[in-house]
């Protein structure tokens, strides 16, 4: 049990690091925004006498008496949260590993109160250290007069190392999943939770730059001067854009690479059920056959069963029948999936053999001579053995040696799953009895006809339902769904920290441009005009952050996907693209920016001729 809980504690936590990670952002522009207001109080200070030192110390000491309070607020509702996520997350563990769960209580001790408000401020200060440092290095004379902002050969030099930074990020991220180096010390692990978000967060703008050149390209017989000024203003101000986009994509990167996981989980869990359900209807008892909820019934049933003409003739020496039961190996939890010789016209498609042919693999797990098994990728890594290999399995009639004869795809479980004839399971298990039998319509009959005759004839027998192909598939698009409701709290949050974090450095990038905008406003520019202009660049913004963050976070789900899941979870999963949330996305990037970009338009608007020119 704990290992099984270890492992769903593993992506819980690398989704809250991403997202302690974003917040980080949001804390750097906090205190990036307070020295860009408080620009001119730094340099009167400086001028009086104070040391860069002592200026780092005030900030710090600043952020200091702010975290610690909004540290033990965030564990006041962090506690708040769980509690009205409990219910999800339980629903979730029980999904993906069959097993009931009941929560009656919360805890969150001392310690871990002491943990989390220790690690909000270390998480603050370490955010808040750069642009403290930065504000002490302002030179008294430069801080008391302009917030324009420097477009030197430096500062574009620096753009271009962070850059290279964010590259290099990637880079490691990339050779870390690969190779696998997390297995090598838990710092690396930890060091490649970082590198996803920071290389994100550094080398998105190079791609954000890059779309928005391509955009002034495509729209360079615009009539429209309010996008031309937007365009040339982002592209002129790299620091100021970069600001900018980083805020938001972070967010919006955390947002689809949720979107990843779960979409190659729904997909990858969906298209396996339809290659392997074979049947029209199974017959069980009542319960959740997805999570294997039922009680076993008698084979015998199967005599009432093949007197119905409306079910089809399964041939001689044939069965319906199969056995699902959970079953400790090696003190792992996995699952035993026993199936009888099914007719002819399945074609052995419930079988989803990976690695040598699926019709030849089947035949000879009900003609071998010994007893032989198919297991799951997952088993095979995890009890480390190859196909060809004899596994002694315990059963009550001792130690029996099993031939593995191929693998098979299934999700039942994270620590695997065996496939067995049933001839095989009754012998050595002494287990008689059947979880499920598949059946399917005679021609000429229609579902709904054998789903009647069966309730008839024999559902108040032997007190069975019938389940139907589309009523499975719905169960199992739930268990999905169960499987990553928590993880819409994560995706409202990040999207929270992106607005305020876009909200802030657009208020800067306003302040850095007073003089500018109010030239603007002596020239003829109306108000409605700015307005229009500090609009369309955070659209603009919105939108290729977003369009960036998509590409960026599809990609760092890839990596997680195809090489840190399987051996996070046990799972064996397809990556699939998720193009239903690029669309919403790509909408939120550009409502988001929308949202955060009226009030700095409205303070633009408001400023001041006069003042504005004077601002120096």
């Amino acid at each position: 049990m704990e290992g099984m809980l270890n492992s769903y504690q593993l992506i819980l936590t690398f989704f809250s690091t991403l997202a302690l990670l974003v917040g980080l952002f949001l804390v750097m522009n906090s205190i990036s925004i307070a020295v860009a207001e408080r620009k001119r109080e730094i340099g009167t200070l400086r001028a009086l006498g104070a040391t860069r030192g002592s200026m780092v110390a005030l900030f710090v000491a600043e952020v200091f008496g702010i975290s610690l309070v909004g540290s033990a607020l965030g564990c006041f509702l962090g506690r708040l949260l769980a509690g009205k996520l409990v219910t999800q997350v339980t629903a979730s563990y029980m999904a993906q590993f069959q097993t009931h769960i009941e929560v009656t209580r919360l805890e969150f001790s001392n310690r871990q109160i002491a943990i989390s408000i220790a690690l909000g401020v270390v998480a603050s200060l370490f955010a808040a250290l750069f642009p403290s440092v930065k504000a002490a290095k302002i030179h008294p004379l430069e801080a008391m007069k302009s917030h324009a902002e420097s477009t030197s050969f430096i500062e574009d030099r620096r753009s271009n190392y962070v850059m290279l930074l964010g590259l290099g990020l990637l880079a490691f991220l990339t050779c870390s999943n690969i190779y696998q180096w997390g297995k090598i010390h838990a710092a690396v692990e930890l060091m490649s939770k970082i590198s996803s978000v920071l290389g994100a967060a550094l080398f998105g703008p190079f791609l954000v730059f890059l779309f928005i050149r391509i955009f002034r390209k495509i729209t360079q017989r615009s009539k429209s001067a309010v996008v031309k000024i937007s365009q040339d203003n982002l592209l002129r101000s790299r620091r100021r854009t970069t600001s900018n986009v980083m805020a938001l994509m972070v967010g919006l990167f955390l947002v689809m690479l949720i979107a990843t996981v779960r979409s190659s989980f729904h997909y990858t869990l969906i298209n396996w059920l339809d290659r392997v359900f074979i049947a029209d209807v199974m017959v069980a008892s009542q319960g959740r056959l997805i999570e294997g909820d039922v009680l076993a019934i008698k084979e015998e049933m199967q005599a009432d069963l093949m007197t119905l003409p409306e079910i089809r003739p399964i041939g001689p020496s044939r069965g319906m029948g199969s056995r699902v039961i959970h079953y400790t190996f090696n003190g792992a939890r996995m699952i035993i999936k026993a199936h009888d010789h099914f007719a002819d016209f399945y074609q052995y498609r419930n079988f989803a053999i990976e690695g040598s042919d699926r019709v030849a693999t089947a035949e000879a797990l009900y003609s071998s001579p010994e007893p032989a098994i198919l297991v799951t990728e997952n088993f095979l890594k995890k009890q480390h053995y190859q196909v060809g290999d004899h596994v002694k399995l315990p059963t009550p009639s001792g130690d029996i040696p099993f031939k593995i004869i191929g693998k098979v795809v299934d999700f039942a479980s994270a620590e695997g799953v065996i496939y067995m004839s049933r001839v095989w399971y009754k012998k050595y298990f002494q287990d008689s009895k059947v979880t499920a039998f598949l059946l399917n319509a005679a021609p000429g009959y229609s579902l709904e006809q054998l789903r009647a005759a069966i309730d008839l004839k024999v559902g108040k027998k032997w007190d069975v339902v019938t389940i139907s192909n589309r009523e499975f598939h719905d169960q199992m698009e739930q268990a999905v769904e169960r499987s990553f409701a928590y993880t819409r709290a994560i995706e409202l949050i990040a999207l929270l920290v992106g607005l305020l974090g876009l909200l802030n450095t657009l208020l800067i990038s306003v302040m850095e441009r007073t003089r500018e905008i109010g030239m603007l406003r002596a020239v003829g520019t109306t108000r409605s005009q700015i307005v229009q202009i500090i609009m369309s660049e955070a659209v603009i913004q919105g939108f290729f952050g977003a369009l960036v963050a998509i590409i960026l976070g599809a990609y760092v789900g890839k990596l997680f996907i195809e090489y840190n899941l399987s051996s996070t979870l046990g799972w064996i999963v397809d990556f699939y693209f998720p193009r239903e949330s690029i669309a919403n996305t790509l909408m939120v990037g550009v409502v988001v920016a929308a949202i955060a970009g009226i009030l700095p338009a409205y303070r633009a608007a408001k400023l001041n001729i006069t003042e504005a020119l004077e601002y120096e």
